[in-house]
């Protein structure tokens, strides 16, 4: 016998991915060797295995093609990883065969994670949506967004779809705003054996600054100017800052629509106040109110008739 066994594979494919829902691999092989004396199924971890761990083993298989179940499911010990599935065969010369096919066993869902925008954060202008989306053997991520709070939405439209995974980077970016309201963004991951991760945040959209108040000021006949203003009604609204020359005079926002400058020299001076809302956005100035501060009594006296002099009638 000069000829050794020929063995071959029908299934699994090489490159397949298997685990999770797919977690028993149907083997299908078989072996054509007149003077047969022994074949063994075997996997080893790695392209190129120096351990093996037996399937099956025996002097013939029973039919021809020979068909074996491989379990790799996430409680049948077989850690995560890509291997190589042999069917060896030996005859009674000594002469062997073998066919080989690489598989990958993934029973480890992917990551989903955003971490901007925030949980319940404002988007103002076109953004980058931030996070990981993670597999060993990912298949694809999507981010998309859909109108209202993530507990009701449903009409989901795509920002981004990709391939590569994302750790810690810019998952997309969302350039075309919608209008203002509630929304959520949701990321969703697959692998290639079919495992799932999906991750949502709620979000507020606004694009718009709220309105410039009215502003009036005076003085106390003193050095304080006391300004007041109309209070804004939009219900996002965060509070005010007040600008004095055009420098900001508060570092907290103002909660009140009224202030006092208070200790002011002499001089003339400048004040406009912006309304500020949640999402950080600033109106415009609102009017100039010019304040004149003046703490020079009036120089009052007489020059005739002089001190100490006498006075007579016509």
């Amino acid at each position: 016998d000069r000829t050794p066994p020929v063995a071959t594979l029908a299934a699994p494919k090489n490159g397949e991915y298997y685990g999770a829902n797919q977690g028993t691999i149907a083997v299908n092989g078989s072996i054509i060797e007149k003077n047969q004396d022994a074949f063994t199924l075997r996997y080893g971890l790695g392209d190129a295995p120096t351990q093996w761990t037996a399937i099956a083993t025996g002097a013939t298989i029973t039919s021809n093609p020979g068909t074996f179940s491989w379990k790799v499911g996430k409680n049948d010990g077989v850690p995560d990883g890509s291997y190589i599935l042999s069917f060896f065969a030996k005859d009674k010369a000594g002469l062997i065969g073998e066919a080989k096919a690489k598989i990958t066993i993934d029973n480890t869902s992917p990551s989903a994670v955003i971490t901007s925008p925030v949980e319940g954060g404002y988007v103002k202008t076109a953004a980058e949506i931030k996070g990981t989306a993670f597999d060993q053997n990912l298949d694809k991520y999507t981010v998309d967004i859909s109108e209202d709070r993530c507990a009701g939405a449903f009409k989901w439209a795509p920002i981004m779809t990709a391939t590569v995974t994302v750790q810690d980077g810019v998952l997309g970016t969302w350039q075309a705003l919608p209008a203002g309201g509630d929304y959520c963004i949701r990321l969703s991951a697959v692998d290639k054996v079919g495992l799932t991760a999906e991750t949502k945040v709620n979000i507020k959209v606004d694009t718009h600054p709220p309105a410039a108040p009215i502003l009036a000021g005076n003085t106390n006949s003193g050095a304080d100017a006391i300004l007041t203003w109309t209070a804004n009604s939009e219900p996002d609204l965060a509070d005010y800052n007040l600008y004095r020359n055009d420098q900001k005079l508060n570092t907290a926002l103002i909660t009140d629509s009224t202030y006092s400058d208070q200790g002011l020299v002499e001089g003339v001076y400048a004040y406009t106040v912006k309304a500020v809302d949640l999402a950080g956005w600033e109106s415009k100035p609102s009017n100039a109110v010019a304040i004149k501060i003046d703490l020079t009594p009036p120089d009052a006296g007489i020059s005739s008739p002089q001190n100490d002099s006498r006075v007579s009638g016509p």
